[in-house]
């Protein structure tokens, strides 16, 4: 678990960085998110409303705050994006992956790192964004055997893929 901490601590000094080469715009985003399950095995989703996945469906979740802790920083995000507070979660793995897309204009890839947990609620819950100025609009439940990719982040995408892997192991 040291090593794993260790690992998260390098890649948060390097997150958000920002390249531009007179190619493309390259940025990293660290951030720290959550699969929050019901016993019906829907899946909770934001609405991005800004950045690269505008207008996509993607996991809560998000950037660590300097001096904040990583399971204190995926409590507060959760308590942003769905207004709940998690009774319990687990540390399911680490992700990275290269996103491209176009912003104002400019070809840019985004290097994006992600730390996965996973909650599973005793039962279902109202779902209520507790902070205005967010990137995001609305969260509300999925059926996850129903999730159509075309209307997912390359975020959620990247994880539901490496998730249901593991699930099979």
């Amino acid at each position: 678990m040291k090593i794993l901490q260790t690992l998260i601590l390098m890649i948060f000094l390097l997150k958000n960085k920002t390249v531009k080469s007179t190619s493309m715009i390259r940025k990293q985003h660290f951030g720290v998110y959550c699969l929050v399950f019901t016993p019906e095995n829907q899946l909770a989703l934001i609405e991005k409303t800004r950045g690269p996945y505008t207008g996509l469906l993607d996991l809560p979740g998000g950037s660590v705050e300097y001096g904040e802790g990583i399971e204190q920083a995926l409590e507060r995000e959760i308590l942003e994006e769905l207004g709940i507070v998690l009774p319990g979660y687990e540390l399911k793995f680490v992700t990275s992956f290269n996103h491209a897309y176009e912003e104002e204009g400019n070809p840019t890839n985004l290097f994006h790192i992600a730390i996965i947990y996973e909650a599973r609620l005793p039962k279902k819950v109202a779902l209520n964004t507790t902070v205005s100025d967010l990137d995001s609009r609305e969260a509300h439940w999925e059926l996850f055997e129903t999730l159509k990719p075309a209307a997912l982040s390359p975020l959620v995408q990247n994880v539901l893929k490496k998730y249901n892997e593991s699930q099979i192991r």
